[in-house]
């Protein structure tokens, strides 16, 4: 798997700081920005964290409220892990995204496979994903719904292991190419598919 949600999620682990930013505005005029939405109590140094809660983070945000605080084109990366499931209007979130990130930024995405339990489980969870949910909001997927478009996407599903040893086998199969991404969801197989959707896009 390459560099995509998760892994870029851990990425961030190195720079998680527990105090508060002592300047919350250190961001403002900046046009490079690192944004981790949906932060919680994981602040990441050098990134503006956001949450809909205060909890110390550099802005409080409700990202269902749009527009976001962000100029256009001030990001060069955004990470979202674990957040677009909570959301209500995907699409209008994808735009915002579109909206803030420059040309050639990119955004990693963590959210739950549509047949994962804890998609389900979660009463806070407004839906779930495809592998190829993502691939509208491209080229792969010219159908004219909306009025922006990124480059570029790739979607890998991540498997949840634990006790679930066999994960570590099938889910390299699963990734093999977006034929078998295919097979997985539309077939029998599917009860496998109890994980995550890794998401990389570049605007």
């Amino acid at each position: 798997m390459s560099l995509f949600a998760r892994d870029a999620y851990w990425e961030l682990q190195p720079l998680f700081r527990d105090e508060v930013p002592e300047n919350k505005d250190w961001w403002k005029g900046k046009k490079d920005l690192k944004i981790q939405l949906g932060c919680d109590k994981f602040f990441a140094e050098g990134w503006v964290n956001v949450d809909h809660r205060d909890l110390g983070q550099e802005i409080v945000c409700d990202l269902n409220t749009f527009p976001w605080p962000f100029e256009s084109e001030s990001a060069e990366r955004i990470i979202a892990h674990n957040v677009f499931e909570h959301l209500d209007k995907i699409t209008k979130v994808m735009e915002e995204v579109h909206r803030v990130l420059k040309p050639g930024g990119r955004i990693n995405i963590c959210v739950p496979h549509g047949f994962f339990k804890g998609y389900f489980q979660d009463p806070t969870h407004t839906r779930g994903f495809s592998f190829e949910t993502f691939d509208y909001f491209t080229s792969k997927r010219p159908y004219g719904y909306f009025d922006f478009q990124f480059s570029s996407a790739h979607t890998d599903i991540w498997l949840g292991k634990g006790l679930q040893f066999w994960n570590w086998l099938i889910e390299p199969v699963i990734n093999i190419s977006d034929l078998t991404k295919v097979f997985f969801e539309v077939t029998p197989l599917k009860v496998f598919l109890n994980g995550d959707l890794m998401v990389a896009m570049v605007k």
